[in-house]
């Protein structure tokens, strides 16, 4: 049996999120009906990540088993001739058995994108987050650093998938690019929501609502409830995965 690996990009808008659910549209259950139809037998498709309902993904990594003879090199072709436009494979290549999408990365790197404007935009509303007020991106900066390295997140996540909630943020960067505000953030892995919860929370430092010392106190606390608002999906993209 083969182990097939394929870099995926979505938009992610008009999905329930990556994970399949019955009756609803998902990325899985979408890239699961293609594959299935492609090899001629049931797929099972592992995501490196299970993204929420409209979140996007330019490097989402999935793997999946097949008996299956198709040619790797034409893995991308037939999926993109059948999966609708707001899904495409972009590389596809045989690895070994041992290979498994989510257990075998080592670090994800996820981008969320703030329209810092007095105006909404019609164009790209579907991939960032309006905020009108201006934001201080130093003071958000200063708020970041104190995330960085081997923390309890806790208080940054919207729900407890196991007992572990300590995870090593190896980078996070705050930078203005026009009327743009990204915020990056690697980590060996995430909770759920988590990187949404941070980027909150910078937001409201952004705007003057906290200052940015009180974040090494939200850490502390491990309440979720101490933490700042759930930015909203659509300005978060998973960018890259590292194996």
């Amino acid at each position: 049996m083969r182990n097939v690996k394929v870099v995926v990009e979505y938009d992610g808008t008009d999905y329930f999120g990556f994970q399949y659910q019955p009756k609803v549209p998902t990325v899985q259950g979408e890239l699961e009906r293609v594959l299935s139809r492609i090899v001629k037998e049931r797929v099972t498709v592992y995501g490196s990540g299970r993204t929420d309902a409209g979140v996007h993904a330019t490097g989402q990594v999935i793997n999946f088993r097949t008996c299956g003879s198709i040619p790797v090199e034409k893995i991308c072709l037939a999926m993109n001739s059948l999966l609708p436009a707001s899904i495409a494979a972009l590389q596809a290549e045989e690895v070994d058995d041992d290979f498994h999408s989510r257990y075998s990365a080592k670090s994800r790197l996820y981008r969320y994108d703030i329209l810092n404007r007095d105006l909404r935009s019609a164009l790209i509303g579907r991939y960032s987050w309006h905020v009108s007020r201006e934001l201080n991106v130093d003071a958000m900066r200063e708020a970041a650093t104190c995330l960085e390295g081997v923390r309890d997140f806790e208080s940054f996540c919207t729900s407890r998938e196991d007992e572990m909630t300590v995870r090593n943020i190896t980078r996070i960067g705050v930078d203005r690019q026009g009327e743009h505000v990204i915020i990056e953030i690697g980590a060996n892995a995430f909770l759920r929501s988590m990187v949404r919860v941070i980027v909150g929370t910078l937001a409201e430092v952004g705007t003057g609502k906290r200052h940015w010392s009180e974040v090494g106190k939200i850490l502390e606390a491990r309440d979720r409830k101490v933490a700042g608002k759930t930015a909203p999906p659509q300005g978060l993209c998973l960018m890259h995965v590292e194996y």
